[in-house]
């Protein structure tokens, strides 16, 4: 069946502690060093169960329950609060008092991170709005602002001014750079392909009437999607898949210059292995110019991952290590500081039910000592050989 990988790492390392005296002449006492892997939000699926809930790792690496039911959590410009989808609407968790607050308008259709963004003032979230009368009859999406207060009331508090529509085609993806510029993908859905045609529009300069300008002139084969911008605001990042081919790419366009370039233009290990054609974004390095992106192998509705590569700026790439094999890369995020990676890494599980091979881990990489490895949390290997487990959590996506 599938390979268990046996990975070099460390405990987390204790930070360095100054010598301090207290008010009375004595040594303060030093103050409990943070896991590596604190902060971490962690998407779960429930063995068996078909529940989910949001989870953080504890001093040991094991998961503890923050929201039940929850999903995708998204945090929030101050890390005090973060978005999350649960029971078909979006809800805010508030880190200081615990509260799970409801949005009052239930016609979200968020099914996962990437259908919302942040205003970077933290004081509203865009989103996609919808309902499933509306995608059935194919009528255009809306993208809209509703404003933190909203969330526990009984009454949406939209900004309408800043509600966008194009005629003939849906929306998705929407993302909101640090200076408060919009892009999005204006999209066709079909119930039995999926996406069949999406292109990335960024808001033109603030000033006058509000005007979307399509950043690619490819034709409808050429697939974009996930546009995230850099820390910056001077550069968005996106995917795109050509349906001619079905290889992933990732791209990035100059928003001054109006350049694209394609990101990763040699895939490690490609020479050797020619079906490594794909790629994708998994989000900007936090106050750096790294991109990190997955790369893998084409020929699925969702490539297999083969490792990890962080793409810099000066055009220069940081290979993650990675065993590769049998084992798939779930998700990936990047630490706050961006110099710490973390990932989920698993099998497939392949045959479903009671006979499922989990063998989930989460990994933390340190950039700046790349031979350091933690591992925070492990899923059983084989649950047939381990009945106890039957129930286990089984780590799916990530947010740091």
């Amino acid at each position: 069946m599938s390979h268990r990988w046996a990975f070099g790492f460390r405990t987390a390392a204790l930070l360095t502690l100054l010598p301090g005296l207290g008010a009375h002449g004595q040594a303060a006492a030093p103050s409990k060093p943070q896991p590596s892997y604190a902060g971490l939000l962690v998407t779960c699926a429930e063995f068996r169960e078909g529940t989910w809930g949001i989870y953080t790792l504890d001093d040991k690496g094991q998961l503890q329950l923050v929201v039940r039911g929850g999903m995708w959590p998204h945090y929030a410009p101050d890390r005090r609060s973060f978005m999350f989808v649960r029971a078909g609407n979006l809800w805010l968790h508030r880190m200081d008092t615990g509260a799970n607050l409801a949005s009052p308008f239930e016609k979200h259709m968020c099914a996962c991170r990437g259908d919302l963004s942040w205003r970077p003032d933290g004081r509203a979230v865009c989103f996609i709005w919808t309902d499933a009368w509306e995608i059935a009859l194919i009528h255009p999406l809306r993208v809209l602002d509703m404003r933190v207060e909203a969330f526990g009331s009984d009454r949406a508090a939209f900004d309408f001014s800043r509600s966008v529509s194009t005629d003939g085609d849906d929306h998705g993806f929407p993302a909101v750079s640090r200076s408060g510029t919009l892009a999005f993908c204006a999209l066709r859905r079909h119930s039995d392909v999926g996406i069949s045609r999406s292109h990335v529009l960024v808001q033109q300069p603030p000033g006058g009437r509000q005007r979307y300008l399509r950043i690619t002139d490819w034709p409808d084969t050429m697939v974009e999607t996930k546009p995230c911008w850099s820390p910056d605001g001077k550069n968005l990042a996106f995917e795109a898949l050509d349906l001619t081919t079905s290889v992933r790419q990732v791209w990035n366009y100059d928003v001054e210059s109006r350049k694209l370039q394609r990101v990763l233009e040699r895939i490690p290990g490609a020479e050797s292995e020619p079906l490594l054609t794909d790629t994708w974004l998994y989000g900007w390095q936090p106050n750096g110019t790294g991109l990190l992106l997955g790369y893998g192998q084409a020929g699925r509705i969702v490539p297999a991952v083969s490792g990890l590569v962080v793409s810099r700026g000066d055009g220069s790439t940081l290979v993650v290590p990675h065993q590769g094999g049998n084992s798939n890369i779930w998700d990936a995020a990047w630490s706050p500081d961006g110099q710490r990676v973390a990932y989920i890494l698993g099998d497939y599980a392949e045959p479903a039910g009671a006979n499922a091979v989990l063998n989930h881990s989460i990994h933390i990489l340190h950039l700046d000592d790349p031979e350091r490895w933690d591992e925070a949390n492990h899923t059983p290997y084989d649950v047939t050989h381990d009945p106890g487990h039957r129930s286990a959590l089984t780590p799916v996506s990530l947010e740091w």
